[in-house]
């Protein structure tokens, strides 16, 4: 069993974003992402993915649909499906990729 302090891995910084993977397993990867205003993932397409929105607010991009996020917000994604993020505020989010090889 692995108990992870998620708010430990958000690490906002200008410039390029990266998330921090705070787990990997053949089938699992559990990114914390945090994006600064002016920072975007654009949107494209990955593994089944759900997001936890832990602090901020922003735009999550599905398909071609835009959705308001902000902590609280649980965001699932279909396997294939496009997704993208794009804050309006600083925002920390936790996800989880099922599937993954």
């Amino acid at each position: 069993m692995d108990v992870i302090d998620v708010k430990s891995f958000a690490r906002c910084s200008p410039g390029t974003f990266m998330p921090t993977i705070a787990y990997v397993s053949p089938s699992l990867k559990l990114p914390v992402i945090c994006l600064m205003p002016g920072q975007e993932i654009p949107p494209h397409q990955g593994a089944t993915g759900m997001f936890y929105v832990l602090e901020g607010k922003g735009v999550f991009t599905v398909a071609n649909e835009k959705i308001d996020i902000s902590a609280g917000s649980l965001i699932i994604v279909p396997a294939g499906g496009l997704r993208g993020i794009r804050p309006s505020e600083e925002l920390v989010l936790f996800g989880v990729h099922a599937g993954v090889h």
